[in-house]
């Protein structure tokens, strides 16, 4: 039993921490990654939004900038002088030289143009190098020209390139990088090529564009090709070579533009990029997140401190709760587990403790006080519950044994020639017969008719009068089902408050008819009507409240009550009425299949 309390208080007790902890420490820790997740977020997100947004401007002026560096060279290959000057071999030393001269002099010129553009150099080469050795033999690198491969290359496919010149490719020709657009031109009337034009440019003028206002630590800014190869960089001893991050050519071959952060060099990175619209480089910069989010080192730090903190005072409440409400509570869940056998006599006593423990001690011996109660009182009221099923079956009578009594008076009647009283017991036994209805709310169009008619028969003679009751019923309605006692009730209103007081002019007309998927039967009398008081307290409902006289409209409210409550409120009575003029009663019911029942 020991062992048992034991594990019992232990359970307790763990659930009791475990419940702690998930309820204010979860949460507290929770709430401090959030918000140094949400802190490293807003940063990021920041930084992403302002570097995508220059990005995108820097990408706008670059285009710019390459669009009139192209149109410039558009330019220049029009130039009629230059198509004159390479459209014809010279045919002698002499034009040879003047050519050469024409040549060098008309390329100063543009290159005074196109140094407002930031061309370091403008250089144009002969297609056949071999006709014209005079102005090929005063290129800085004409020595070699036709042997260099960007020069072959270009003879052979005629697109225009971009070409990257390195000082290690020709120290006194390409001192400094250069990124060089070269493109072959053909005749202005012909389609033959006619030579090569090639534009340097510094690599620091195309760095320009990619390199940030102001350069955080670590941040590396550069230009690649779609191959990897760097253009222009930071590390101007990167250029010229592969970038070694398989993730961001990944990055920037699935996307135009954007961010992303990866591993990029030893460290997360957050990376911005931009394609250039017309031509094949990718404008990117990458800043270590260490630098981004220095700002929050010390809020983390100062976060531990507060967490290590509230562990500590944590395990001192954790030992309080331990210490004051475990066994008070123990003590409650042994008494609830007798109460479970069914041991209803508690052993608890009231408490004076005025906290939550002490209204639970008082709350639980009061419930089991009131259970006690009524189980007492479910006792009592299965006893009377007993008495009372006694007394209705000791006061059922058998509907057989009534039908039988009414055939053994009709024909005794019959027998002395008594032929009103045997039509009014045999009207009187179908009037009991359909009402019952062996119990069944639904009787069919049919039997309701025979129903009326046996009550009409009744209350002729009852009255000794003739009733002048017309039915225009359609005969294809007759097995339809509807609720039974649906027509008797409307008709007797009709007899006793209607035309009573005039039989010899009063007249009553029931209608039938089908109306879409509803039944309508129409009631009408010539009689003095339903007075206004009686009509309002048909709609609202307070039928049988005066307790005084006949009660009218008792009958069409019951009628009224059970077609809504069997069938919704798109059914029952429409009443219209006036004084000495008669009443119009309007039956909506709806049509239902042969093997409908409702209880």
């Amino acid at each position: 039993m020991n062992n048992s309390r034991l594990i019992l208080n232990g359970s307790f007790r763990r659930k009791i921490i475990v419940l702690f902890f998930c309820l204010i420490l979860a949460p507290f820790l929770f709430f401090s990654y959030y918000s140094y997740h949400q802190s490293t977020k807003g940063i990021s997100d920041a930084s992403e939004s302002f570097y995508i947004a220059y990005f995108m401007q820097n990408r706008k002026n670059f285009d710019a900038y390459l669009d009139g560096l192209n149109n410039s060279i558009n330019d220049i290959i029009g130039t009629k002088q230059l198509q004159q000057l390479l459209d014809t071999k010279p045919q002698t030393p002499e034009e040879d030289s003047n050519v050469a001269v024409e040549m060098a002099s008309f390329i100063y010129q543009k290159q005074l143009l196109l140094g407002g553009a930031g061309a370091f150099r403008l250089r144009i080469y002969p297609v056949h190098l071999e006709d014209y050795p005079t102005f090929t033999k005063n290129l800085d690198d004409g020595s070699s020209l036709a042997e260099q491969a960007w020069f072959r290359d270009e003879i052979s496919h005629g697109k225009p390139t971009w070409r990257l010149f390195l000082p290690q490719d020709n120290p006194s020709f390409y001192p400094t990088p250069l990124i060089t657009r070269m493109k072959q031109f053909t005749g202005l009337y012909d389609n033959e090529p006619r030579g090569i034009i090639a534009v340097d440019i510094l690599e620091d003028q195309m760095y320009r564009f990619v390199t940030p206002p102001q350069s955080l630590k670590g941040q590396e800014s550069f230009i690649l090709n779609d191959e990897g190869h760097v253009l222009s960089h930071t590390k101007k001893e990167l250029i010229g070579s592969n970038i070694n991050s398989a993730a961001l050519l990944n990055v920037i071959k699935q996307h135009n533009e954007g961010t992303e952060i990866i591993n990029f060099g030893n460290s997360q990175s957050l990376i911005t990029y931009a394609r250039l619209t017309d031509e094949p480089w990718v404008m990117v910069s990458s800043i270590p997140l260490a630098t981004l989010m220095s700002p929050i080192q010390e809020i983390t730090k100062l976060t531990v401190v507060f967490v290590v903190a509230y562990i500590v005072s944590c395990v001192g409440v954790i030992i309080y709760i331990t210490l004051h409400f475990t066994n008070p509570i123990m003590r409650l869940v042994r008494s609830m587990r007798k109460l479970e056998q069914g041991d209803f006599q508690t052993t608890l006593v009231q408490t004076n403790r005025q906290d939550e423990i002490g209204w639970l001690y008082n709350g639980y011996i009061q419930m089991t006080q009131k259970i006690q109660q009524l189980l007492q009182e479910v006792y009592v009221s299965e006893q009377v519950k007993k008495e009372l099923e006694f007394q209705v079956l000791s006061h059922q009578i058998n509907p057989h044994f009534l039908y039988n009594t009414l055939e053994s008076i009709r024909w005794k009647a019959e027998s002395h020639h008594l032929a009103d009283i045997s039509e009014m017991v045999a009207s009187l036994g179908n009037l009991l017969r359909l009402s019952l209805n062996q119990g069944k709310e639904l009787t069919t169009v049919r039997r309701e008719l025979d129903h009326l008619k046996a009550y009409t028969h009744i209350e002729s003679a009852r009255l000794d009068r003739p009733l002048r009751v017309v039915v225009l019923v359609d005969e294809g309605l007759m097995e339809l089902p509807v609720l039974r006692l649906l027509l008797q009730p409307l008709v007797e209103n009709a007899i006793h408050h209607g035309i009573r007081d005039q039989m010899d002019k009063g007249k009553i007309v029931l209608t039938g008819k089908r109306e879409g998927s509803q039944l309508i039967f129409e009631l009408s009398d010539n009689g003095k009507g339903i007075p206004e008081q009686v009509l309002q307290q048909i709609h609202d409902g307070r039928i049988g409240e005066e307790r005084s006289g006949a009660r009218q409209g008792v009958g069409l409210w019951n009628v009224h009550q059970r077609l809504k409550l069997y069938f919704g409120e798109e059914y029952g009575l429409s009443i219209v009425s006036a004084p000495m003029e008669g009443t119009h009663i309007t039956i909506r019911h709806p049509i239902l299949q042969q093997d409908t029942e409702i209880k």
